[in-house]
């Protein structure tokens, strides 16, 4: 049977083409009204919010007012961020985020922060958060709630318990590694770019303590690891953020599939080996208490330990944990090298009148214990830093990693009712606007001023008051300290369970730097750009270094 399709003929006799309606001009015509209609179902249905709820859109309203404010946002995150705050969030009210991926989030007030961490699992999730924003479904589909409890439970209680105890090791990676960056020409002036000398610097300590001494040096296994930590991330982007969520069953393991192979090799290639190794020599070592095994003190081996002793090894395989520190691993790293840089880039551009960088050179001066035996690997220097701790801790409320901290997933298909009596429904995200807190002048004095010692009991230089003794010696709050206030970390149970390591990771490097080398100011502070979230130093500044005479 032939089928042919004619011109259809109305009433009247005339011939009616229909291809005349897909004419060039007629679709041209009609485009601006299709393209204005589109921009209007997003602005009102899918940029919606709770009706009481009020979005942040800045000075600039006019027509389309929530996609304007969301473009907006790639430049002016953190700007708009603190102007919402200031206007909603410092009165107690929740407000909506402008995002520049159009998924706006509920910004929760200081004042119900505890209300949040109050909330079961199943209400607000931090789960189904992080792994939706950071599209771990495709990259660790296996979530085990046991095998990332122990190892959570290895960091907590074994890593941060052995960080002082370590501090021998760390001071022999950062003192080998910056040397080798800057040198040792104690005549003339080297010019280096701060954020490559912070990644030499801090790489292999970190990784001393995660994976052991065995690999934490070769070149190899950073450029591979450094693949992998871009990869990661861009997918984290695209699949966990931009990608529709139509498309992520389909689209998103397409997109997933060179994580998982760079993640394949990265695994097959190190860890998996390492972990093997250390799972083997371990089990026969509590079969056999005469078996001559000294394992390394690193993660590896008391993240094996931990799973040995949960008895289901089948369940917590070695291949499982190889896996997990693929995922830790680009966590962590990146972080610490932010924090370290801003921690530089504050400190150089001060003003001069403060003399920090002076101050910070004689309190570590005076710290170091130079009899044999001590020196950097004196477990008792980094504690009598004091000036330095709290130097670190005012470029972290300045400047912290993240723009939005504790963020959640609401989960009921009946939604939530916040406290304020708004209701919330389920898909909703939340979280607390870390840079509106920090810059809150009714917590900080002088907020958008770099103070470095703000959290010490007293200034370099002033005399204790008379009469009180707990003020003779000087102290300062704590780094890795979470308040409700200070949230760089997070806060509750599932604050950064590895920021003690950050922390002694940053004040040994900086302390080194400033010790081991003369450094010219900076005529500025480089700004930090914030992108999906991130606060990135800017990576482009060099410093002028030269070693000192000691």
């Amino acid at each position: 049977m032939n089928l042919k399709f004619q011109r259809s003929q109305p009433l009247d006799g005339t011939m009616l083409d229909i291809t005349s309606l897909w004419d060039l001009k007629w679709i041209v015509s009609l485009s601006p009204l299709l393209c204005v209609s589109f921009l209007f179902l997003v602005e009102k249905w899918f940029l919606s919010a709770p009706k009481s709820m009020p979005w942040w859109l800045g000075d600039k309203t006019g027509f389309l007012p929530r996609i304007s404010a969301c473009l907006r946002d790639w430049r002016q995150s953190v700007p708009g961020l603190k102007a919402g705050y200031s206007r909603f969030g410092s009165k107690g009210k929740f407000f909506v985020r402008p995002d520049a991926l159009f998924r706006p989030e509920i910004m929760v007030p200081r004042e119900y922060i505890r209300w949040v961490l109050e909330q079961p699992l199943d209400v607000l999730s931090v789960h189904e958060a992080r792994y939706e924003k950071f599209a771990l479904d495709f990259v660790l589909p296996e979530h085990d709630d046991a095998v990332d409890q122990v190892f959570l439970d290895t960091i907590h209680r074994k890593m941060t318990r052995n960080l002082m105890t370590l501090q021998p090791a760390f001071a022999e990676e950062v003192s080998r590694n910056m040397d080798a960056a800057l040198g040792t020409d104690t005549e003339n002036w080297v010019e280096a770019n701060v954020w490559l000398t912070v990644e030499k610097t801090v790489f292999s300590a970190i990784m001393r303590i995660l994976v052991g001494q065995s690999v934490c040096r070769s070149d190899v296994f950073r450029e591979e690891l450094n693949r992998f930590t871009k990869a990661f991330g861009y997918n984290s982007i695209f699949v966990g953020r931009i990608l529709p969520k139509f498309l992520r069953s389909t689209v998103g393991w397409i997109l997933s599939s060179f994580v998982l192979i760079s993640q394949r090799k990265l695994v097959k290639t190190w860890f998996t080996p390492l972990v093997e190794e250390r799972f083997t020599n371990l089990y026969k070592k509590s079969q056999d208490p005469h078996f001559d095994y000294t394992p390394p003190q690193d993660l590896i081996t008391w993240a094996s330990d931990a799973l040995l002793a949960t008895g289901n090894v089948e369940r917590c395989s070695p291949y499982d944990l190889a896996r997990r520190l693929a995922i830790m691993i680009p966590a962590a790293v990146p972080a610490i090298k932010i924090t370290t840089t801003n921690t530089i880039y504050d400190i150089l551009s001060s003003p001069p009148e403060m003399q920090v960088r002076e101050h910070l050179y004689n309190e570590v001066t005076n710290a170091l214990n130079t009899s044999p035996g001590k020196g950097w690997a004196d477990q008792a220097l980094l504690p009598r830093l004091v000036f330095l701790n709290s130097a670190i801790r005012e470029t972290m409320r300045l400047n912290p990693v993240s723009v939005v901290t504790m963020e959640r997933k609401v989960l009921p298909r009946e939604g939530v009712t916040l406290p304020s009596g708004q209701h919330l429904p389920r898909g909703t995200w939340l979280g607390v606007p870390v840079v509106g807190v920090h810059s809150d002048e009714n917590i900080y004095p002088d907020a958008a001023t770099y103070d470095p010692f703000r959290f010490c009991n007293r200034k370099p230089g002033e005399e204790p008051p008379e009469k009180d003794a707990a003020a003779a010696q000087v102290t300062s709050t704590g780094v890795v300290n979470v308040t409700d206030t200070f949230l760089p970390f997070g806060a509750g149970k599932f604050a950064c369970p590895g920021r003690w390591l950050a922390a002694h990771i940053v004040k040994l490097s900086t302390a080194y730097l400033l010790y081991n080398y003369e450094v010219k100011p900076l005529s500025r502070r480089p700004l930090n750009q914030a992108m999906f979230g991130t606060n990135m130093p800017d990576r482009q500044p060099t410093m002028m270094v030269r070693r000192r005479k000691h």
